[in-house]
């Protein structure tokens, strides 16, 4: 069953009241909407809906150090440009990728 964008961002912010969001789960979301901009790249539109959450609230987190751990880092720009550096024009990155390392967390009081 195809869900929309708008419920796809429901289920990301449900899904954030159980764990953290890895970008995996945005690229899906992000492109299985089924009212997705077929006129957008795969990266695009993840992009796009990663701006959207981390202007909703979202922080980058480490997993590594027994995580969550906020990133240095929590400028949206900022943020948004590493991961475009990090995935390159024209690669699908599928959920599962090498180098999709990326989590995000919605704090309690952003929910």
């Amino acid at each position: 069953m195809n869900h929309t964008l708008e419920e796809q961002k429901s289920f990301l912010i449900n899904e954030s009241h159980e764990d953290e969001i890895s970008l995996g789960l945005v690229i899906a979301a992000a492109n299985e909407a089924s009212d997705a901009d077929p006129a957008s790249s795969r990266r695009e539109r993840t992009l796009a809906l990663l701006a959207w959450m981390l202007d909703r609230g979202f922080i980058p987190v480490d997993m590594h150090q027994g995580g969550p751990v906020p990133m240095t880092e929590q400028r949206p720009a900022a943020i948004l440009a590493a991961i475009r550096a990090e995935w390159p024009e024209g690669d699908d990155m599928a959920e599962g990728s090498a180098g999709v390392s990326w989590w995000f967390h919605l704090p309690p009081d952003r929910r």
